[in-house]
C-alpha cells in the first residue's frame, strides 16, 4: 500500500461495479481493468457472485473468460470460481503463462524462443468427490546465423525445435495419470531433423 504521493502516477483503475439484491437473493458483478506504471502491466476480469436459493457462486473469472494479465515481456491469465449445486460444491481453478522473446540478433547471430504453460484443476466435494487436473505445455527455439553482403542478407537457421506436452489425472475413483511428450527438430536447415515421442498411462 501507499499514499496518493508515493502513487506511481501511471496508474489507472476503470471499473464498473453492478449489484442486485432481493428478499430472497444477492447478486453482485465487479469490471476491472486496472493498469500500472504506463500499461506496463494490465490487469483485465470480472469478479461475479450469486447467492439465491436456485444458485450460488463465486467467480474470480471464469475458464472461458479468465482474468487477464499482460506485461511488456509476458502474458498471463488465470480464474478461481466455486459453484454450489444441490447437496454438492465444484472448485475451479487455473492458470496460464506465455512467454516470447521476439526474434534477438547478437552480432551474426539471431535467435528467438518461446513458451505456453496452462493448468486446470477441478475439485468435486460431495457423494462423489473427485479431483481431476490438466496441464499442458508447448514452446521452442530456434537460431542461426546472418551473413550480410554488399547486395543481400543471407539467413541460415542453424537449429528449429519445438515440443508439446500434456499431463492428466484423476482421483480417488479409479485413479488415473497419463501424458504424452512430443518433440520435433530440425538442424542446418533440415540437413538433419526428427520427431521424437514419449507416452504414459497408469
Amino acid at each position: 500500500f501507499c499514499d496518493r504521493e508515493q502513487e506511481p502516477p501511471n496508474n489507472k483503475v476503470t471499473a464498473d461495479i453492478r449489484f442486485t439484491r432481493n428478499p430472497n437473493a444477492f447478486q453482485a458483478t465487479f469490471d476491472a481493468d486496472i493498469s500500472q506504471y504506463g500499461e506496463l502491466v494490465r490487469y483485465v476480469g470480472t469478479v461475479s457472485m450469486r447467492f439465491a436459493p436456485d444458485e450460488k457462486y463465486l467467480h474470480f473469472g471464469t475458464k472461458a473468460s479468465p482474468i487477464l494479465v499482460k506485461s511488456t515481456f509476458a502474458t498471463g491469465s488465470g480464474y478461481l470460481t466455486a459453484d454450489w449445486i444441490d447437496s454438492h460444491a465444484v472448485f475451479g481453478a487455473g492458470v496460464a503463462w506465455s512467454f516470447d522473446t521476439g526474434e534477438k540478433t547478437f552480432g551474426p547471430v539471431w535467435g528467438r524462443a518461446w513458451i505456453n504453460v496452462s493448468g486446470d484443476l477441478v475439485i468435486i466435494v460431495g457423494e462423489d468427490s473427485s479431483i481431476e487436473g490438466m496441464l499442458q505445455a508447448s514452446g521452442g527455439a530456434k537460431f542461426g546465423m546472418k551473413f550480410k553482403t554488399f547486395w543481400k542478407t543471407y539467413k541460415l537457421t542453424v537449429f528449429n525445435g519445438d515440443f508439446t506436452a500434456n499431463m492428466a489425472f484423476q482421483v480417488p475413483n479409479t485413479p488415473t495419470l497419463s501424458g504424452k511428450v512430443i518433440v520435433h527438430y530440425s538442424v542446418l536447415g533440415g540437413a538433419f531433423s526428427g520427431t521424437a515421442k514419449a507416452k504414459m498411462s497408469f
